[in-house]
């Protein structure tokens, strides 16, 4: 890699650390402290706030920050793309405000369910507030990284003094999702301050906002049908077997997660330049491709051998009695595996190919099979059921796109 995608993937890591790692420092004290249910509630929160985040951002942390990479030295033209981005993100959040806020008063105040998503819409504000799109584009991650580790850091501290009872399950989620609202806070005003960008209402035309949302329409739609594997399977267990499951799935989920995020700040670092040198027809595109499959591969293999001859001896020690996930683990990881070549293929082939359409197709169809698969082998299997599912759609989902892009290979026949 050259000198500038190691340094953006070097600060796009101390991000995803602010973000995951940096909160798992407490995880093992939550999991102690609040017990397997009430470990559920929390990520049952977290669900929630992810979910939210993920309708705001609309799919524009990709496309954007596509928009963004071919225009850096064009300053009218960045200060359009942001404002129009921008206004679409905040038409978005008043959208689910109008349709959630009724839901949490139906529920009532006094339901803790419906304090946990009133908290989880608050905190989702903050995918407003930070632009991911465009420090990526611009090839800055610096000015982000830095701000989110600090703040991050800074809410972590406290919880290990408020959250000492089942009871304080409030608190905890308050201090593990509602960080994101001061690092947005923070990051407009570097963005003020600093002159990255300027918001201009004056700049917001219907032809751009319509073209920039239409080119994230195709993402945003394909990763909605994968909800049922990240978002909606939490909230599915939950209904069926209770918050003792989900805290079940929550640990595993969450060990996944940040397992999740070595894989983010390679394809983010390397998003750019793959677009640039598709566009530009450069044989180094190619090369890209192999060293990022080679990383992939080499990230997961570590994963499961580590899982696989540590895990009986260091989960229970880590998490405490009642926390019985090795089996699960292995599972997912294999699971993720799956998921980080599908990724190279949608994040590095089609979409710098213009060819998001076919992932409407390729989830729909997998979200089809998915939804009924995961209530059968739940209602047989329990937890285990959720995992096979999972497995088996994201085969179906890798299978798919490799079938499709070798019967078109028009992306790399160009090159």
């Amino acid at each position: 890699m050259d000198k500038n995608i190691k340094r953006e993937a070097l600060y796009l890591y101390v991000i995803q650390i602010s973000n995951f790692i940096i909160p798992l420092i407490a995880f093992p004290y939550l999991t102690r402290v609040l017990g397997v249910e009430g470990f559920g509630k929390l990520g049952f929160a977290q669900t929630m706030y992810f979910l939210f985040v993920f309708i705001i951002d609309f799919g524009f942390n990709l496309t954007g920050a596509k928009s963004i990479s071919l225009y850096k030295d064009k300053r009218n033209n960045l200060n359009a793309l942001y404002t129009n981005i921008q206004s679409v993100k905040f038409f978005l959040f008043l959208i689910l405000s109008l349709l959630v806020i009724p839901i949490v008063f139906m529920m009532g105040y006094k339901n803790i369910d419906s304090i946990i998503i009133g908290i989880a819409l608050l905190a989702s504000f903050s995918s407003f507030l930070i632009p991911n799109y465009i420090f990526n584009g611009l090839g800055i991650n610096s000015v982000l990284a830095f701000t989110t580790v600090l703040i991050k850091s800074l809410f972590l501290i406290p919880v290990f003094f408020v959250v000492t009872t089942p009871e304080d399950i409030l608190l905890a989620v308050v201090l593990q999702i509602m960080s994101g609202l001061v690092v947005g806070l923070t990051i407009q005003y570097i963005i003020h301050r600093k002159k990255i960008v300027k918001f201009n209402s004056m700049l917001i035309k219907r032809k751009l906002y319509i073209i920039e949302t239409k080119k994230s329409f195709d993402n945003f739609i394909a990763s909605f049908f994968t909800l049922g594997f990240t978002y909606l399977t939490p909230i599915l267990i939950k209904v069926m077997l209770g918050d003792a499951a989900l805290g079940l799935y929550a640990v595993v989920d969450r060990l996944i997660a940040a397992f999740r995020q070595l894989y983010a700040p390679i394809t983010q670092a390397f998003f750019s330049k793959i677009c640039i040198a598709y566009e530009t027809k450069s044989k180094e595109y190619i090369l890209m491709l192999k060293k990022i499959s080679i990383i992939f591969l080499a990230l997961g293999t570590l994963a499961f051998l580590g899982n696989l001859f540590l895990g009986n001896i260091l989960l229970p020690i880590i998490f405490g009695k009642g926390y019985d996930v090795y089996y699960y683990l292995l599972i997912a990881i294999v699971i993720q595996v799956v998921v980080s070549f599908a990724s190279i293929l949608v994040n590095f082939v089609i979409i710098p190919s213009d060819n998001t359409f076919i992932l409407k197709k390729i989830y729909f169809s997998a979200a089809i099979i998915y939804f009924p698969l995961c209530w059968f082998l739940l209602d047989i299997y329990k937890l285990n059921g959720v995992f096979f599912s999972m497995l088996f759609v994201e085969l179906y989902v890798l299978t798919f796109l490799t079938v499709y892009l070798n019967k078109k290979m028009i992306v790399l026949r160009k090159i």
